[in-house]
């Protein structure tokens, strides 16, 4: 899928998801455009994993749904995702109720695949190519 699909249907499925019970993440494990506030809330740019977590838990009723991204790339514009490993930790926390994360078939898979398996079905994280 290219030109944006699954960018656009990212956003539409985080949008559906959303309950104000926990938190609903959206992310890359490669680089999108800055998403418009119409599409998410809430965008924290962020390496720092205990930055992210900290952002987690303070917002967890006041935002739910939140993009997170690891830095902003200004040579062309787009946002760098964060790392299959903390997407695979932060399916853990309590206020998460899903990542959703956006990876094309040059992204590493092994690790965003490990909290999709049947062994761990608490943890809702959707990934597509």
């Amino acid at each position: 899928m290219g030109a944006g699909g699954k960018t656009t249907l990212m956003f539409v499925l985080a949008r559906e998801l959303c309950n104000n019970i926990g938190l609903v993440i959206t992310t890359t494990t490669t680089k999108i455009f800055p998403p418009p506030p119409s599409d998410t809330p809430s965008l924290l740019i962020s390496r720092e994993e205990k930055e992210i977590i900290d952002f987690i838990y303070e917002n967890v009723g006041k935002v739910g749904h939140v993009t997170i991204a690891s830095e902003s790339l200004a040579d062309c514009g787009k946002l760098q995702g964060m790392s299959p490993l903390l997407v695979s930790k932060l399916i853990r926390l309590t206020p998460v109720n899903c990542i959703i994360v956006e990876e094309t078939l040059e992204s590493p898979k092994s690790s965003c695949r490990a909290t999709n398996s049947p062994a761990d079905l608490s943890a809702d994280t959707c990934s597509w190519h």
